[in-house]
């Protein structure tokens, strides 16, 4: 882990206070891209035929990244999302300027970095992914998958191995980015009574994946008798034996066991073992809770980092920092409330919008927090800064007087590095 400046900053007057102080006995995180280079076992099974779908993309090419100290390049991205593929690549330092965009032309759900190539996840009915340049957002191939196998969520083993979680399939996709060829894993073993473990959201440390399963009733929503879980994956093993049984002494394989329904990335602390799973619920069905997953034991435990309204998505800093989402049903729209929770009194941004915001990006590099906001001004709603936010991690401060309006609402963004 970089050795960050934890000295106090100021902090910007245009941010609402709140005193909402909650401890965070926390290890610094990994990140939700690939922790270096990793030699996964995985099978070339076949060889994909998709080519990249209609995209258009403009780039400003008269600079590849911002030049440090002593003339190096950072040629570092933070690369955001909008709901019908659009794209947008941002420098990772002030004043964050847009350096590249594009239009895929097609529904999306995720975006996952490794180095300086990202996979973009697209839904049914378009069930496929691209792999794109964070630099240019060009278009370098589309995996397209099985018709209705709804694709979720991505992230990178390595430097080409990706990982695709699908909601209406028992199996997880695996690209090998450098072979172009993809393969399969299966959870029919994880799965409940109706052969579908609904898999959503996914992570990796090194060669370990992590998937958030569902585990409901199909047709109806209902929770099953088995309940949710994170499926566990070890890539080093051949493909029949990858999902690991956590524990052996109960019949058949077994997941880790949640209190209920996961949602939102997941922040991992690879060196320390530990995952963290917000699992959100209605506010008036008490807002959900946080838990932490110890990746040696696989035993889960409550994570003391709620506050009674309703989990959103989070970021874990280092031993005692986190930034935390919640939502209230207070305001002029779908609210989201943005704090730094562990080192005394810290601002909340609040935003309202028409959805519920729960993604944020911490680049742990340049210790930045980056926040999308989606509001409009309306004359019930003047407050409105629509655009990414960046926050210094540590000390909450604004690393831009100005959000960045990249043109589109932004669902999902990704540090590239």
């Amino acid at each position: 882990m970089p050795n960050f400046d934890t000295s106090p900053r100021g902090r910007a007057a245009r941010l609402r206070r709140c005193a909402l102080i909650f401890p965070l006995l926390l290890a610094p995180g990994c990140g939700s891209g690939p922790p270096g280079h990793h030699d996964a076992a995985v099978d070339a099974a076949g060889s994909d035929t998709g080519t990249a779908h209609d995209a258009s993309a403009t780039s400003d090419s008269s600079l590849d990244g911002d030049t440090l100290d002593g003339g190096a390049v950072d040629r570092a991205r933070l690369v955001v999302l909008g709901p019908d593929g659009e794209l947008a690549s941002l420098d990772v330092t002030a004043p964050f300027a847009i350096r590249a965009s594009a239009e895929l032309q097609a529904a999306a759900v995720s975006v996952k970095c490794g180095g300086l190539r990202c996979a973009v996840v697209h839904p049914s009915p378009v069930d496929s992914v691209d792999i794109i340049d964070a630099l240019t957002l060009g278009v370098v191939r589309t995996y397209s998958l099985a018709r209705g196998a709804d694709p979720r969520d991505a992230t990178w083993l390595d430097d080409h191995t990706v990982v695709v979680t699908q909601y209406e399939s028992a199996e997880l996709v695996v690209i090998d980015v450098a072979a172009q060829t993809t393969s399969a894993v299966s959870l029919a073993a994880l799965a409940d009574a109706d052969e579908l473990p609904e898999a959503s959201r996914i992570v990796s440390c090194g060669h370990h994946a992590y998937v958030q399963l569902a585990r409901i009733d199909h047709e109806t929503g209902a929770e099953s008798a088995l309940g949710p879980a994170l499926a566990v994956l070890d890539f080093d093993q051949p493909a029949a034996q990858r999902v690991v049984d956590v524990d052996p002494d109960v019949m058949g394989v077994q997941g880790v066991a949640l209190a209920s329904r996961a949602n939102f990335d997941m922040p991992t602390d690879c060196v320390g073992a530990r995952l963290f799973v917000a699992e959100p619920r209605p506010l008036f069905s008490g807002g959900g809770e946080y838990q932490v997953v110890d990746l040696d034991t696989f035993a889960a435990s409550t994570f003391p980092f709620s506050n009674g309204a309703q989990v959103g998505g989070f970021e874990v800093v280092d031993a005692t920092l986190g930034w935390r989402i919640t939502h209230t049903d207070f305001g002029p729209g779908a609210s989201s409330h943005l704090e730094l929770v562990g080192a005394g009194l810290f601002p909340t941004y609040n935003t309202f919008s028409g959805y519920h915001v729960d993604e944020l990006a911490l680049d742990r590099v340049a210790d930045l927090l980056f926040f999308p906001d989606p509001c409009t001004v309306t004359p019930s709603n003047q407050a409105c800064q629509r655009g990414v936010h960046a926050f210094h991690a540590h000390s909450g401060e604004r690393a831009n007087e100005d959000p960045v309006d990249v043109g589109f609402d932004a669902i999902d963004l990704a540090i590239a590095r």
